[in-house]
């Protein structure tokens, strides 16, 4: 049976109230919600930083709107096979080190299962150290 998105929220907000906690404190009890952001937010902008030339960050969407009305920016790497992006609050701004846009590219409509674009990347690593060696 499926669960809404919505049902689903409820269920976890019931939950972190029956904790006493905040939903990004809630624990698959190994990682929290926050911990498991945080490790995403890290990886990305690893990524984001071997990669500068492919990647960019914008505090507007392409349309001029603040990322979710302000205090958020979308992150994005053009890969080989597409792009991927996240969005990020401000107070990770300065941990990407690539070009800032005044507007977003275009959203091609990717989402989580797109994910697999970002292993592209390893061939454009590939590509580039082999160039390196001629």
């Amino acid at each position: 049976m499926a669960v809404s998105e919505e049902e689903m929220k409820a269920v976890m907000q019931e939950a972190a109230d029956y904790c006493g906690v905040e939903i990004g404190e809630l624990s698959d009890g190994f990682h929290t919600f926050n911990s498991l952001y945080r490790q995403r937010c890290v990886l990305f902008a690893t990524l984001v930083n071997l990669f500068p030339e492919f990647s960019w960050k914008s505090r507007k969407h392409e349309d001029g709107e603040p990322c979710f009305g302000g205090g958020w920016f979308v992150v994005c790497i053009d890969t080989p096979d597409g792009p991927y992006s996240y969005h990020y609050e401000d107070k990770d701004w300065d941990m990407f080190k690539c070009k800032s846009l005044e507007r977003a590219k275009h959203f091609d409509g990717h989402t989580d299962k797109d994910v697999g674009r970002l292993l592209s990347l390893a061939m454009e690593s590939f590509v580039k150290h082999t160039q390196k060696l001629a």
